[in-house]
């Protein structure tokens, strides 16, 4: 692979003075371009390892209520509609399920008093995966402004927001396809994702291409 000038900026639900906050971050991962058959000359980034993988899937109308981040963590909405609000402020992040659905929450119980509100208006279902940061450490990054990430966050300006497939590499020797459910792993280790299971991604890595 080789590196760009471009960067990659991500919407976080964090924490400032023990209250939480919506900020767009601009992670210090690099945006590269892939050498590797079938992906080259798309974009990738190395978003770093993950220790776990929660899939969910959150009835349509659903309000989760007020609450914290349980860990520090990606979250990413691969379908449906999340709405995440401040209580007290007019802050809200619209994050709609897809290639731009991944953000980071990291205002767990430590360092936010209230936490925020997560709500789910849309009549289908929403799904998400939850992937926790190994020992709670947040992936080194700028805060680029207070907010969500906007369009003009990621046209004109050297950087890219979540653009294509989602998928976790094992050492280098399998995938998860999330647009099929499918996991793809060599000889004992290969299986099926199912609703609301768990996979142990210790020392693995999370790579947006």
């Amino acid at each position: 692979m080789s590196p760009t000038d471009e960067g990659f900026v991500v919407t976080a639900i964090s924490a400032v003075d023990g209250r939480s906050t919506i900020e767009c971050w601009h992670l210090d991962a690099p945006v590269q371009i892939s050498s590797v058959p079938g992906t080259d000359g798309a974009s990738n980034t190395n978003l770093g390892p993950v220790t776990s993988l929660a899939y969910t899937v959150i009835p349509s109308h659903f309000d989760g209520g007020l609450h914290n981040a349980p860990c520090a963590q990606f979250v990413s909405f691969l379908s449906g509609q999340a709405v995440v609000t401040i209580p007290g402020t007019d802050e809200e992040a619209i994050i709609e399920g897809g290639a731009n659905g991944l953000i980071i929450a990291v205002d767990t119980s430590d360092v936010s008093k209230e936490g925020h509100r997560t709500t789910y208006p849309g009549d289908t279902p929403t799904v998400a995966l939850q992937l926790p940061f190994p020992g709670g450490k947040i992936p080194p990054h700028k805060m680029r402004k207070e907010g969500v990430v906007a369009n003009n966050d990621v046209v004109g300006n050297d950087s890219v927001a979540v653009t294509g497939l989602l998928a976790l590499t094992f050492g280098g020797k399998g995938c998860i396809d999330f647009a099929t459910d499918d996991v793809s792993l060599p000889g004992e280790e290969r299986g099926e994702l199912h609703l609301a299971s768990k996979v142990d991604l210790a020392e693995h890595t999370i790579s947006v291409l």
